[in-house]
């Protein structure tokens, strides 16, 4: 789905630049060169906006993968060669390769199901991946970033559901349909700290701030 948020000026790929900026800042400190990276749901556009902020030559190769697959090729990025191909990120299997230096993933674990699935993509990253760095948004921030509602997500199911039946919320059109529309709402499950805490018990929570409110969580073990 492309939205403003894909645009180099936007609010929201500010808050990526900035997650890209601490990211490079950890690999100069554990001076990473070479480092072949799965990317799981990411985007051609994402790596053209952001490629230019880690240090030149950390990265060699990057495999992006989506269901359906964003793209099927492969092409040079300023020296890094990018690979877009299908990929499940609840199934390993589904991977080119079983064994990366970084798992990256930016708001994806929240599209993946119930509390169950996720836990299967966490322990899959924290498998895959030498290092990660897994970004969510988090569920305590006022503004729920996919429907714009406020406090959407602790809202019950039956509530969203109406209100996406009756107007477009966010990225979402109007959704008339009684089933369609739980079944939207139903297939973004953001996450607690707690939870965030509990899917990678190893790692770093590192937490995006917007005044007062937490926006953000990502999940790192190379801080």
């Amino acid at each position: 789905m492309k939205s403003e948020n894909s645009h180099a000026g936007s609010y929201a790929s500010k808050f990526r630049r900035r997650r890209m900026e601490k990211l490079a800042s950890l690999i100069e400190i554990k001076k990473l060169q070479g480092v072949s990276v799965l990317d799981i749901g990411g985007t051609k556009n994402f790596w053209e906006m952001n490629l230019e902020y880690l240090p030149k030559g950390a990265i060699s190769e990057i495999d992006i993968v989506n269901l359906p697959p964003q793209d099927n090729a492969e092409f040079d990025l300023n020296g890094v060669m990018l690979r877009f191909y299908g990929g499940d990120a609840l199934d390993e299997a589904s991977f080119r390769k079983q064994n990366y230096d970084l798992v990256h993933s930016n708001s994806v674990i929240e599209h993946v199901g119930n509390l169950s699935s996720q836990k299967r993509m966490s322990e899959s990253i924290q498998r895959l991946g030498t290092f990660y760095w897994v970004q969510s948004p988090a569920k305590a921030f006022p503004l729920e970033p996919h429907f714009y509602v406020p406090f959407f997500a602790y809202l019950p199911l039956s509530l969203r559901a109406a209100l996406l039946r009756r107007f477009n919320l966010g990225f979402h059109k109007r959704e008339p349909d009684w089933l369609q529309s739980r079944i939207t709402c139903e297939d973004t499950r953001l996450l607690t700290l707690r939870e965030y805490k509990c899917l990678f018990p190893q790692a770093e929570i590192l937490s995006e701030k917007v005044a007062f409110f937490t926006k953000s969580y990502t999940a790192t073990n190379l801080a």
